[in-house]
């Protein structure tokens, strides 16, 4: 772990169990992490020589870019000034800077991305393809379906036969993650399960709700200042801002009118990892809920935008700073 750190600080703490996946496969209580991404640096390592840690540099950058780019270009054909705008705010997030770390991120961000674009042009055999892949990435992937789903129920389109067949694979990533786990462990449910070992406050085996858990974070930031550490303590901050900050989002993009289908999956991927008791990682989760930020372009106030713009800014170089001297940010 300390020479992986060493040589390219991007690939700390998550990003180590994805190398270690992608090295030597499951078996080293890893198995919270979903295969897709380690076998893609795994594949890509079998035919170029270059470290395991690098290769997951490059393709999380590539998955990140390619995303953006195709994200832009489907916003601006509705306004040119939300795409600007949106496009800012995901390069200064705060936890921006996992787009090319070692982690999931990217190319859970390009995926969601290819959903909502090819839900856009009605290529629901494309879209059901992508949330399989995603749910092959992330737990949350299989969560996409909500927006095929219902747009195809709101245009009451007709489907063709190669259309339900992209409807089905929508949860073979999920599925086939289950199998392996099931056949290997007797538990397909071991990637929920086994969260209980990492230490990280997550509840398993019962649900704790959101009332709960911010009367939690106050009681924290109340009764625990500066501990264990002023970056720990500050990270509670930032978890608890950003969480409520992006269910405020939720609320302005439904004045806004913005899309049913992108409102209820945002709702769902925000509210699913608050259950386990804790927004811990919630600020680096927030970053791929890819309608957020849509609905962030749409913020109307030009002093709103540059404050949030700049407060963004400071907080992304510190976070990124603290993450690659080894601290855990999300």
């Amino acid at each position: 772990s300390k020479t992986y750190m060493g040589r390219i600080p991007w690939a700390n703490t998550d990003g180590l169990n994805y190398i270690r996946i992608a090295q030597w496969g499951y078996g080293h209580l890893n198995e919270a992490f979903f295969p897709l991404y380690p076998l893609l640096i795994r594949g890509i390592h079998g035919i170029i020589p270059l470290s395991f840690e690098t290769i997951g540099v490059i393709v999380s950058t590539a998955c990140f870019f390619i995303g953006l780019i195709v994200l832009y270009g489907m916003v601006a054909q509705k306004s040119i000034k939300q795409a600007r705008w949106m496009t800012l705010f995901i390069l200064s997030f705060p936890t921006a800077f996992f787009f090319t770390a070692v982690y999931t991120e990217a190319l859970f961000f390009l995926l969601t991305v290819l959903v909502l674009y090819f839900s856009f042009k009605k290529k629901w055999f494309l879209a059901g393809v992508c949330v399989g892949l995603a749910s092959a990435t992330r737990m949350i992937g299989i969560c996409l379906a909500i927006i095929v789903l219902y747009e195809l129920w709101k245009t009451k389109y007709r489907l063709r036969l190669l259309d339900i067949a992209g409807i089905l694979i929508m949860p073979l990533g999920l599925f086939s993650y289950m199998w392996f786990l099931l056949k290997t462990y007797g538990d397909p449910l071991r990637f929920v399960h086994i969260q209980a070992l990492y230490e990280i406050n997550r509840s398993v085996g019962r649900f704790i709700f959101l009332p709960q858990v911010v009367w939690r974070y106050l009681k924290i930031l109340v009764l625990a200042v500066g501990k264990p550490t002023m970056v720990a303590y500050g990270v509670s901050i930032l978890e608890l801002v950003l969480t409520l900050g992006a269910f405020y989002l939720l609320y302005y993009g439904w004045k806004q009118k913005v899309k049913t289908s992108y409102l209820l999956y945002s709702f769902v991927a925000l509210v699913i990892p608050t259950l386990t008791g804790t927004f811990t990682s919630m600020p680096r989760y927030i970053l791929t809920i890819v309608p957020l930020f849509m609905i962030l372009g749409l913020v109307q106030s030009t002093r709103v935008r540059y404050a949030l713009l700049i407060v963004s800014v400071i907080l992304e170089i510190m976070a990124t700073t603290l993450f690659l001297r080894g601290w855990f940010i999300a």
